[in-house]
C-alpha cells in the first residue's frame, strides 16, 4: 500500500492545494496538462501530513471534506472521485490553542485526534541520541560516498549534553554538516557547529532555572543569531522562517543579520 509524505509548512499555501487535490488542464495560468494530487495516488494506502498546524483554515475546510466524506475535487474541476485513504499528521503546535485561538477548526482537530501521540523533545530523550546520530551518520557516509564510520567519545558527549531546540531535525543537519566538511573515518568536536560546542552554558542554565521551552527558544535565537542566518536558525529549531519570523515579532527581537 502506497505512504505517501507531504510537509505542510514546506510548500506555499497556493501550490499546497494543487499538491494534495490535483488540477485539471486549464485550471490556472501554466496549468497546460491535468495532474494527479497525493491524495488520489494514496488510494488504498495512508498520507502523511506533517506540519499540519500551519495549513491554511481555507485548506484545513477542504481537508475535513475529504476525511468527512471519502471524496477529492482537483483544483478547477466541477467532479469529485472516491478514495480510500487513511490519515497521519504531525505538527509541533499546540493544536488546542490554534482552535481557541481560531487558527485551527475545531471540527478537523476533532476529527484528526482520535489516536494521539505526545513524543517527548530529543533533550528529554538523551538514550535516543546516539542512535540516532549513528543512524544518520551511516546514511549520509552513503549518500555522500565518505568513508565516515564512527563519532569520536568527544564528539558524542558534545552531542549528548546539547539541549537540541529543533530536536531530530537538527540533529540530522548536524550530522550531514559534520559529514559534508570531515576528511577521516572519525567524527570530531572540530566537525560540529561552534553553536553546539559553546551551548554548555546556555544548556546548564536551562536545565538549572527549567526554562518553558518559549523561554530556552528566545535564549537559543539570541545566543546565535550572530553565528547563523535566519534559515539555518530556523532548521536547527526545526520551524519554519515565517514561525521563527513570527516568534521574533512576538518579543521584538530584531535580527542581528
Amino acid at each position: 500500500m502506497p505512504f505517501v509524505p507531504i510537509n505542510c509548512s514546506a510548500i506555499p499555501e497556493n501550490l499546497l492545494e494543487t499538491e494534495l487535490f490535483g488540477h485539471v488542464r486549464g485550471a490556472f495560468t501554466g496549468a497546460v496538462a491535468a495532474k494527479k494530487g497525493i491524495l488520489e495516488e494514496a488510494e488504498g494506502g495512508t498520507v502523511f501530513l506533517d506540519e499540519i498546524g500551519d495549513m491554511s483554515l481555507s485548506l484545513q475546510a477542504k481537508l475535513l471534506r475529504v476525511i468527512e466524506d471519502q471524496v477529492i475535487r482537483p483544483v478547477g474541476s466541477t467532479k469529485g472521485s472516491k478514495v480510500d485513504i487513511r490519515f497521519i499528521t504531525a505538527t509541533n503546535k499546540d493544536l488546542e490553542a490554534g482552535v481557541r485561538e481560531g487558527t485551527f477548526r475545531e471540527d478537523l482537530y476533532y476529527r484528526i485526534n482520535v489516536i494521539s501521540l505526545q513524543i517527548p523533545p530529543l533533550r528529554e530523550r538523551q538514550d535516543d541520541i546516539g542512535a540516532l546520530a549513528r543512524h544518520y551518520l551511516v546514511k549520509y557516509a552513503q549518500e555522500m560516498g565518505k568513508q565516515v564510520k564512527e563519532l569520536a567519545p568527544e564528539a558524542m558527549a558534545v552531542l549528548t549534553e546539547y539541549r537540541w531546540a529543533g530536536n531530530v531535525r537538527e540533529l540530522q543537519n548536524v550530522i550531514e554538516r559534520a559529514i559534508i566538511i570531515s576528511e577521516g573515518d572519525v567524527i570530531r568536536p572540530v566537525h560540529l557547529p561552534v553553536g553546539l560546542k559553546s551551548s554548555a552554558s546556555l544548556g546548564s542554565q536551562a536545565s538549572d532555572s527549567k526554562l518553558s521551552i518559549e523561554e530556552y527558544t528566545k535564549a537559543f535565537i539570541k545566543k546565535y543569531q550572530g553565528d547563523f542566518n535566519e534559515q539555518q536558525i530556523a532548521e536547527m529549531l526545526g520551524i519554519t522562517r515565517k514561525s521563527l519570523w513570527e516568534k521574533r515579532k512576538k518579543w521584538g527581537m530584531q535580527k542581528v543579520r
